[in-house]
């Protein structure tokens, strides 16, 4: 973190303790002003942009809890280390709600103050990330919930927003927990159907005996259990757009009706007789290879062409570099505000831990470790908040897989024996996996360079990945 770039307002009323603060600021590197008293900070406030204020909480005139109040009223976002002579609770718990940033009792320890501006100024400088990434793609996503700095997400986003002008019906693919649904609420909230209604629906929830129930609805006295009639989600999303997550998982029965449905847009309620016109978009997507599947006769043919006018595919969190910790940022900031936390930031060992990570679980597993890491932690989150699950796939997966720990490599566990056939079976998988793994990770997981590389065609090499649980 470049120290120049950030100027800092010392508030207080003590020439020896401005004196001492100003000398400390000029040792870290930070450009810096100072003010006697609330009143003339707040007058250069309103001329000079801060990153940071340390003000005395104690002062003649206008109090460090008024200060902070003046300065909320003037929108100021830059955090604010508090400063006091004694410790008060009740001093520390107002300046807190009113969102100061850190509470220090002088006389204040270098070191302590070091890092606590330093922390401080990480802070702002994710929020500030976050806010410019998501007022990027303000028009795509209003609700600010794609948050993205790398190029192919946001190509993706871009592409989402050009076709959504147009009525063709959309398959995207990814892995789950990419975000498949945001990029499907992009494409309706930019398309002529953003006043209608935008219906979901997880195929892969659905009993089987429900599904026809859920997409086409059904009349009273239909079948056991139906005590009254209810609307499926093609009839509530009539006039806007219906989203089909995870339609790989349909029977080849609920693919037929549904085939029938997109060709001749009409439906007919289970048990019913009247038929309903349909005015609909639909959007698809799914985590498994459709056009495999077909070839497996796991999905038709048919219903795979109609749905697949245009699609659009997502990267892994894996692949998305920086965005793994911008997003762990804003899941911060989230977590803070609706558990009442105050966690500012991530350690070293943590960061890296998620960026070498593989996240199978993407952006969702990422939020979730966000979230119980929040539960747990202080003021930074460590490697022990984590959830034990994750650190268990790092330790036995990560960490010893593609550590290239010679140990790693043994055919069996202590004390098992294996026949010799066995054993090269089972060291030859950790070497194949191992190989693979590093190869993803020199080339960025560009798996067509991996495959050139490991001398395998791209049909071996993602086989092998999914045989690996890569």
């Amino acid at each position: 973190m470049d120290v120049k770039a950030y100027k800092i307002l010392i508030i207080d009323d003590d020439p020896e303790i401005v004196w001492y603060i100003s000398s400390l600021m000029k040792k870290f590197g930070y450009e810096f002003e100072s003010s006697p008293n609330g009143e003339d900070g707040l007058a250069k406030i309103d001329k000079t942009s801060f990153d940071l204020v340390i003000l005395d909480i104690t002062m003649p005139g206008l109090s460090g809890v008024e200060v902070m109040k003046r300065m909320n009223e003037r929108g100021f976002k830059s955090p604010v280390i508090i400063l006091s002579a004694y410790e008060n609770v009740n001093f520390a718990v107002e300046t807190t709600k009113l969102g100061a940033y850190d509470y220090l009792v002088k006389p204040v320890d270098e070191e302590k103050l070091r890092v606590t501006v330093q922390n401080a100024l990480k802070t702002r400088e994710l929020e500030t990330e976050v806010k410019i990434l998501r007022n990027k793609i303000k028009a795509d996503d209003p609700d600010g919930e794609i948050i993205t700095g790398h190029p192919i997400f946001i190509k993706t986003i871009e592409t989402a927003k050009k076709i959504s002008g147009y009525e063709v019906s959309v398959l995207i693919l990814g892995e789950s927990g990419t975000g498949k649904e945001l990029i499907a609420r992009t494409i309706h909230r930019n398309s002529q159907r953003k006043d209608g209604a935008f219906v979901s629906i997880d195929c892969a929830t659905l009993p089987d005996n429900l599904v026809e129930s859920e997409l086409f609805g059904h009349e009273k006295g239909s079948f056991t259990g139906a005590t009254e009639a209810k609307t499926g989600r093609f009839e509530l999303a009539n006039g806007g757009s219906l989203f089909l997550d995870e339609i790989g998982n349909l029977s080849l029965n609920v693919q037929k009706k549904l085939l029938r449905v997109i060709q001749e847009r009409k439906i007919v309620r289970i048990g019913g007789k009247k038929t309903i016109d349909l005015d609909i978009r639909i959007i698809t997507a799914t985590n498994v290879d459709l056009a495999e599947a077909v070839k497996k006769g796991e999905f038709r043919d048919d219903l795979f062409h109609r749905i697949n006018e245009y699609y659009l595919e997502l990267p892994p969190l894996r692949m998305r570099g920086d965005d793994i910790l911008l997003l762990a940022g804003r899941f911060i900031l989230k977590y803070n505000l609706k558990f009442g936390k105050n966690v500012k930031d991530i350690d070293d060992e943590v960061k890296q831990i998620f960026t070498d990570y593989s996240w199978p679980g993407n952006v969702r597993e990422l939020e979730n470790t966000i979230k119980h890491a929040i539960l747990m932690a202080d003021a930074v989150i460590t490697k022990a908040n984590l959830p034990k699950s994750l650190t268990d796939r790092v330790m036995m997966g990560e960490a010893a897989d593609y550590s290239g720990n010679p140990e790693g490599a043994d055919a069996g566990t202590d004390g098992e024996i294996m026949s010799l056939k066995d054993a090269c079976g089972r060291a030859r998988e950790h070497i194949e996996r191992e190989m693979i793994m590093k190869a993803l990770k020199k080339f960025k997981w560009n798996k067509t360079k991996v495959a050139e590389a490991l001398k395998v065609d791209y049909k071996t090499l993602y086989n092998k990945m999914k045989e690996y649980g890569l």
